[in-house]
This record gives structure tokens, C-alpha cells and sequence, in this order.
């Protein structure tokens, strides 16, 4: 429904916080930064997002359907959605290892590295019993 231009809450951003909606129609800081010309409201409001706060900002323009994505206070072009979520993913599972020693991303890394060690050791014992 956002994506309906006649909806009301199409104008503004949405933010997503902990993988749900948290808010819509949400104006944003804009950047005072010297951006192409081409780029409007939507993509200074971006980058000037992600100047502010550590958000990953997604920009898609309404005109032509690029997709840029904002952080820190750069932004950069994607060239396919598969991108995107590459991106995202490690740039969401990078902050959660600077910020917190208990992450999902630390877990995931043990758990990898206990089924590997309990792959070596199935290897073995399978070797034993050739």
C-alpha cells in the first residue's frame, strides 16, 4: 500500500527497525551535501539519513526505479536486488559483531565451526569402520 501513490502514507520514508515496521511517512534530514543533480528530495533525505545515524538507507527512485543505498553518509548505485541483500546482510552481520559479543553472527560462526569439527570426526570414524 505505501507504494500506491495514492495511499497516504506514500510520501515520506518507512523505517524498518528489528525486521518490522516501525513507522511510515517519516520525514528525514536532508543532506547538505553536493549530489547530482538528477537525484531529488528522496536521495538527499537518504544520505542525509545515514549522516545522522547508522541506518542502511534504501532509496528507490519513484521516476526510474533505481535502486542507491546510503551509508554513512555515501551513497552508491545498485545494480541488482541480489546486491542489495549481499550488502545488507554484511553490513548488518559486520555491525552486530563490532556491537554486540553476543550476536547472532558470533552464534553462527560457532555453530559452523562445531559442525565442522563434528564433520572431521564423522569423517573418522567412518574411516575406522572402512
Amino acid at each position: 500500500n505505501i507504494f500506491y501513490d495514492k495511499a497516504p502514507l506514500h510520501d515520506g520514508a518507512v523505517i524498518v527497525r528489528d525486521g518490522k515496521l516501525y513507522a511510515a511517512g517519516c520525514f528525514l534530514p536532508l543532506s547538505t551535501q553536493d549530489i547530482d543533480l538528477n537525484f531529488g528530495t528522496r536521495h538527499r533525505a537518504g544520505l542525509g539519513m545515514s549522516e545522522n545515524s547508522d541506518a542502511i538507507v534504501i532509496i528507490v527512485s519513484e521516476e526510474t526505479g533505481n535502486i542507491h543505498i546510503a551509508v554513512n553518509g555515501s551513497l552508491r548505485p545498485i545494480s541488482a536486488i541480489g546486491n542489495l541483500n549481499k550488502i545488507i546482510k554484511a553490513r548488518l552481520i559486520q555491525d552486530e559483531e563490532e556491537n554486540n559479543p553476543s550476536s547472532f553472527a558470533k552464534i553462527l560462526k560457532l555453530k559452523q565451526k562445531l559442525l565442522s569439527k563434528s564433520n572431521k570426526n564423522s569423517k573418522t570414524e567412518v574411516s575406522k569402520d572402512e
